[in-house]
């Protein structure tokens, strides 16, 4: 079979396209994504007096020089108390003794310091768009590390913003994944990029009574209800509390730029 030289051209330039498109690397990839978002998850387990353990999950935000910066959800860590702090990552389960940094507890915000994680620093994305699908990586009920997915739910309001009060992008304020104790404070992921666009605060849950015995009921979350501090509040939260360096430069520019003002 011959070809024209028209036909050669169009075949010489699909090659050569072909050719200088960028190789895919792990994180672009479904798997890789998985990868990258679980290395940057850590459960928080909290030992107080008596005995009493209370468990969470937190997001390793820096990862260097000797140590590892955590967030996670203040009300896992409040009242602060005589307490012992312990953190671990799915990578290693080796739990590494934390110290409580900063707390904002009107945000429902905490830093931990643990010596370095065999962990990755998460990426941000301070915007994500209504129906945006995520991920929830997490350890629910105390236990192994879980990975649940539902998608974006409400946007945020932004002081400042004109969005005609329904806002179609921005900060993330609700998912509709399912949540249970334990998940608190756990890594909201976009699950394109794997890109942190928040934690998990609370959910709403309902009282269900069991049918035949009217004195015992039951607690379910409310689908679609699901609290998120949004990535722009923990990267406001992080440069206020002095972790500058914690904040990617453009986004803190963004944030600087809008006064890190929410009106929740």
């Amino acid at each position: 079979m011959r070809f024209g030289p028209f036909l050669l051209a169009l075949l010489g330039a699909a090659v050569l396209a072909t050719a200088l498109q960028p190789m895919p690397t792990a994180a672009d990839s479904p798997g890789g994504v998985m990868r990258e978002m679980l290395a940057s998850t850590a459960q928080v387990v909290v030992i107080r007096e008596g005995g009493t353990r209370r468990a969470g999950s937190s997001v390793v935000v820096s990862n260097g020089e000797g140590r590892s910066l955590l967030v996670t959800a203040a009300h896992v860590l409040t009242p602060v108390e005589e307490q012992e702090i312990h953190a671990l990552t799915p990578l290693g389960r080796t739990a590494k003794p934390a110290r409580l940094i900063a707390v904002d507890a009107d945000a429902d915000l905490a830093i931990l310091e643990v010596e370095a994680f065999e962990a990755n620093s998460i990426t941000f994305a301070s915007r994500a768009m209504l129906g945006d699908p995520i991920f929830v990586a997490s350890f629910p009920w105390g236990g192994r590390a879980t990975v649940v997915s539902g998608m974006v739910s409400q946007i945020d309001h932004v002081t400042g913003e004109d969005d005609g009060g329904f806002p179609l992008e921005g900060p993330v304020a609700l998912i509709d994944a399912t949540v249970s104790h334990g998940m608190s404070g756990g890594g909201v992921y976009d699950r394109d990029s794997g890109a942190l666009v928040g934690i998990v605060r609370s959910h709403r849950s309902v009282k269900v009574t069991v049918p035949g015995e009217a004195e015992r009921t039951i607690t379910l979350p409310v689908a679609g209800e699901t609290n998120v501090v949004s990535a722009r509040k923990i990267l406001c939260f992080l440069a206020e509390a002095g972790y500058r360096d914690a904040v990617p430069a453009p986004v803190y520019e963004e944030l600087t730029g809008a006064g890190c003002r929410l009106t929740n």
